[in-house]
């Protein structure tokens, strides 16, 4: 008696351990996914934040040199054009004096010279008040560079929508990852729970309900097993669906129509002995063949004498059902585990596949869009000071260097060339 005491209680002791186990390892599998989950989430949140940011920076950049174009063209619409006009006219009357004949003599030319050397005296022009009061029209320079805005969201915004489309392919993963685990999950359990409803069932009626399963007494046990044979057979039926309510047509087969389609030898002899019962061999009929057996292990065992032979009669009457029953179940289990492991796998390899892809892909386009903002935009933005001194250049330096913006203007882009007309301000 000693051996089958030890040996009940080391195997109750195994099974508490198992589903411990087997707990644990889901508790850890969902720990990893949360933190998997988590780095992307926050990946993705960094990332849109610093291209955010970076739209931020170009714009105020733009709106910096949109400022400076915009008071640049103030200072040269209020130039004074009484200046310019004097500067024209003297242009034009040295046109005239070259096209002359009189300029190629030698006594006059020197004269004339002196002429246009020397302004004219009591000539003293006036700034006209009305010089002051000009307002230029924005509204080119305003469409320009909100052109170039336009141009800096739209290609930003490309670079975020790849960054958006990556991490929705890895919450796609995650979630398909999620799902096969929560499947391979649930069939291993499946498996171990129905080996434990036919320990159980066994044990009642070999020790005359005088072990424990799990540290419950079988008795009290058996409607335990039986109520979550009912809970893993309704999971079971709804779990295998995919996203489109459909199933894989093999486990389909499986767990509806014909179990037995597995080729595996030793399924065979098992699938026969069912099929002699009168029962079906689909993996949720099986379920609900099991639940029919342990009840009836327990009703009879309820009704019998618990005479140890009449127990022992009761135990070998239904036997060889009860364990074909069970290997079916854990045979078929073990093809859908694998199964779901294959889907698993090629699942990976395409996820990685995708990501590479769209690595690659995103490289390409950043080095693409990093080369259209320099072109359309920032090497545009760079040449605007030098554009706006060409049109300066046009004029004479006294009559720039008149206008207070103008002259501000080209003391803080002359890199200290013109320093030494600061304090003329």
């Amino acid at each position: 008696m000693l051996y089958p005491f030890i040996y009940r209680n080391a195997l109750n002791d195994l099974l508490l351990k198992i589903d411990e186990s087997s707990i644990l390892f889901k508790e850890s599998l969902d720990l990893q996914r949360d933190k998997v989950g988590f780095v992307v989430k926050e990946s993705l949140i960094i990332t849109i934040s610093m291209l955010i940011l970076g739209i931020a920076v170009f714009i105020g950049g733009i709106w910096k040199v949109y400022s400076q174009e915009k008071k640049n063209l103030s200072g040269f619409a209020k130039l004074n054009t009484e200046k310019v006009q004097t500067v024209l006219d003297r242009l034009q009357e040295f046109k005239d004096i070259v096209e002359s004949e009189e300029f190629y003599k030698a006594d006059i030319s020197s004269q004339i010279w002196d002429n246009m050397r020397r302004s004219p005296k009591g000539h003293k022009i006036k700034q006209n008040a009305k010089e002051h009061s000009k307002t230029p029209n924005h509204i080119g320079i305003f469409k320009k560079y909100f052109g170039y805005t336009f141009k800096i969201i739209f290609l930003m915004t490309i670079v975020i929508g790849l960054v958006v489309a990556n991490s929705i392919m890895a919450f796609q993963s995650i979630k398909f990852f999620e799902k096969k685990q929560a499947q391979v999950y649930f069939t291993d359990r499946l498996k171990a729970r129905a080996y434990v409803a036919q320990i159980t069932s066994q044990e009642l009626l070999s020790a005359n309900d005088t072990a424990t399963v799990e540290n419950i007494k079988t008795s009290d046990k058996i409607p335990l097993v039986i109520k979550e044979l009912i809970d893993l057979r309704v999971t079971a039926s709804t779990i295998y669906r995919n996203d489109d309510l459909s199933y894989d047509p093999e486990i389909s087969t499986i767990l509806f129509t014909d179990g037995c389609n597995i080729k595996d030898s030793t399924l065979n002899a098992y699938c026969n002995i069912i099929k002699n019962n009168g029962k079906r061999t689909g993996l949720i009929y099986l379920l609900n063949s099991l639940e029919d057996l342990i009840q009836s292990r327990l009703l009879n065992y309820q009704l019998s004498t618990k005479d140890s032979t009449v127990l022992t009669a009761l135990e070998s009457s239904d036997l060889q059902i009860v364990q074909s029953t069970i290997l079916a179940i854990s045979t078929q289990c073990t093809y859908i585990a694998n199964r779901i492991n294959s889907e698993f796998r090629k699942e990976l390899d395409s996820a990685v596949k995708q990501r590479t892809l769209l690595l690659a892909l995103f490289c390409v386009l950043l080095s693409v869009i990093s080369l259209l903002i320099w072109v359309l935009v920032l090497n545009r933005l760079k040449d605007t000071n030098n554009e706006f001194k060409k049109v300066l250049k046009t004029l004479p330096t006294h009559i720039i260097l008149s206008n207070f913006r103008l002259k501000s203007f080209l003391i803080k882009t002359s890199k200290g060339a013109l320093d030494f007309v600061k304090n003329d301000i």
